[in-house]
């Protein structure tokens, strides 16, 4: 079943971090934010945690494993993610150096968003915004990733 995260022109989530989250969990929250802000042409409510409502955590935490249960993240390594549907609430955890990052941006092109390069990407356009189903896993299967184009250079 669809989760609603905006309907009516009102925002359904707030999107929140946990006190000691890592600086790539900071940046991934605030790259949600930006997105689901675009998407809707709304201003999602940001903070850490303590929110009243229906949330999605990014970033692990006494929250995360309010909503979700205990996760075992050790398993992840640096770069794995999980993206769950809860009670009340949607968490993306990961790795604490990029896994929640990446888990962001999985979740975004799960809600339509689709980025080919860092001058390319296509962000729709949707007042009522609905998320899939989530219950996703992933752990890269290389240990790191490494890109060789050009432009990540410059």
């Amino acid at each position: 079943m669809p989760i609603a995260l905006s309907k009516n022109g009102k925002c359904l989530f707030t999107i929140v971090t946990h006190a000691g989250a890592s600086p790539s969990e900071l940046h991934a929250a605030r790259q949600l934010k930006e997105y689901l802000d675009r998407i809707t042409s709304l201003d999602f409510p940001f903070g850490e945690t303590g929110a009243e409502g229906p949330c999605i955590v990014v970033g692990g935490g006494a929250l995360a494993d309010k909503l979700a249960g205990p996760l075992n993240l050790g398993e992840l390594g640096d770069e794995g993610f999980i993206i769950k549907a809860a009670q009340g609430g949607i968490v993306i955890v990961g790795g604490r150096l990029r896994g929640a990052l990446y888990g962001v941006y999985e979740f975004l092109e799960r809600v339509g968003c689709r980025f080919f390069s860092p001058l390319c990407e296509n962000v729709p356009s949707i007042c009522d915004l609905n998320a899939p189903e989530l219950d996703v896993r992933q752990k890269p299967a290389l240990e790191y990733r490494e890109h060789w184009y050009r432009f990540y250079y410059d």
